[in-house]
């Protein structure tokens, strides 16, 4: 199956390491113990991920097809309330044969110092009274991000050590709206933050109701209901009880109502209510169809052979009335002769005249299959109505994995802008080279 699952590139700074059947010694760095090594590997047709990790002398090796690989591993630093994770990757190489074997020693980059400080005090908007509460600081550098947080004292008075980033700084305490606010902070600065906080009107009013079935007037237990605040900022939500019943207590304001249940279309309900009213909602879920369609075939590989326990996802959607829709997932696995089945549900297709616009009408987005040691493949299908039988056969083409990354994970312990002194070693004919590697870019092929 084609597609990008490379994600979002991010902490790109990398010393460079290079080494051809040998071993690397490296002043100033230690080997990263136990971290998550991860591939990413595509060609012109296909792509997937794999994971492995570390030893205890920072090693890893994982196989891998003939194609184009990133190679992507962290670490994690915890120290009291705050914890720094930091990264570094290959880049995107071309794996060939021969040789086949390919040594990519990544050196992350080192925990950045807690050189900066904000500092302030969280009062009650309009009283300036001091408000004891939780500030948690998200930050983000060219090569790290992190959290911290920490608890202010009886005065509002609050204080973090921090690396040079970019925050993102929220605050929080019983009885008050969060607020949350963005900043930057440079190397060895402080930065005086104060913060103002409306206090929550109490809830005084509240909302309860039953959700049932629309088919059958039958309760609805572990229904998810959730409100949400239009003219007023909350947030809260709770599953029905085995009559299907729900309650909040609430501020006066407007809101919204959204009901989610397995195998129901969702619904949003608005609604007002005024102070210390008492307001019933009660909502019938329209249930998803009967299944009543199927989609059936075989999952074989190249040369025509049967793929047992192979897993197989049918992705669709129904929408009724226009405007209700909702999404589905079924599975099933192939038996010894690649056969499955999967019941799906499914309405009959209803157009307005003009313009042919559904207004019911049940598809199959997609047809996907998985099997160990195979690359995955999918159909995209289309639209499914009751009795209907969508026959969808899907090859899968083995992997290939007979080239081996290998290489070592480091950590740097100079500065970030200090390069590290590398000493590499090959055993073949002892020759032994000292120099510095610079940081900038990521690291290289050899």
């Amino acid at each position: 199956m084609k597609g990008n699952i490379r994600g979002e590139a991010i902490f790109i700074i990398a010393v460079l390491a290079f080494i051809f059947s040998g071993f690397i010694n490296v002043e100033g760095k230690q080997p990263v113990q136990n971290t998550p090594v991860v591939l990413e590997w595509k060609n012109n047709n296909y792509s997937y991920s794999n994971l492995t990790t570390t030893d205890l002398n920072g090693y890893y090796e994982i196989k891998v097809a003939e194609g184009k690989a990133n190679i992507s591993t962290g670490d994690l630093q915890i120290k009291g309330n705050e914890t720094i994770g930091v990264l570094n990757y290959t880049g995107f190489f071309n794996v060939t044969s021969p040789p086949c074997t390919f040594w990519k020693n990544i050196t992350l980059p080192p925990f950045p110092d807690d050189t900066s400080m904000i500092e302030g005090h969280v009062y009650e908007n309009g009283t300036n009274n001091p408000i004891q509460a939780k500030i948690t600081v998200l930050f983000k550098g060219g090569y790290f991000d992190g959290t911290n947080f920490t608890k202010g004292n009886i005065d509002g008075y609050y204080k973090i050590n921090l690396p040079p980033s970019d925050l993102i700084i929220s605050v929080f305490a019983d009885g008050y709206y969060p607020e949350v606010s963005n900043f930057s902070i440079s190397h060895n600065q402080s930065k005086i933050i104060d913060f103002y906080l409306d206090e929550i009107p109490p809830p005084t009013s509240m909302v309860r109701g039953y959700i049932k079935n629309f088919s059958n007037n039958q309760p609805v237990e572990n229904a998810s209901v959730s409100i949400i605040g239009i003219n007023v900022t909350y947030l809260n939500s709770t599953m029905t009880n085995s009559s299907g019943y729900y309650e909040f207590n609430i501020p006066e304001g407007n809101f919204t109502l959204h009901i989610s249940a397995e195998n129901y279309f969702d619904n949003f309900t608005f609604f007002k209510v005024n102070e210390s009213e008492i307001k019933w909602k009660n909502v019938s879920l329209i249930p998803f169809p009967s299944s009543i369609a199927w989609v059936d075939g075989y999952v074989r590989d190249k040369e025509n052979n049967p793929i047992q326990n192979a897993e197989v996802i049918a992705y669709g959607s129904i929408t009724i009335n226009m405007l209700t829709a909702k999404t589905f997932v079924r599975n099933a696995t192939t038996d010894a002769t690649g056969y499955y089945n999967i019941s799906v549900p499914a309405v009959e297709k209803v157009e307005m005249p003009f313009p042919p616009v559904p207004v019911n009408i049940s598809e199959i987005r997609y047809v996907y299959a998985h099997a160990d040691g195979y690359f995955d493949n999918t159909s995209y299908d289309g639209i499914i109505e009751p009795g209907d039988v969508l026959t969808v056969n899907l090859t899968l083409e083995k992997k290939q994995e007979n080239c081996i990354i290998k290489g070592y994970v480091y950590i740097a312990s100079p500065p970030a802008n200090q390069p590290p002194t590398v000493e590499i070693t090959f055993p073949a004919n002892g020759t032994m080279v000292n120099g510095t590697v610079d940081i900038k870019g990521t690291s290289s092929d050899i």
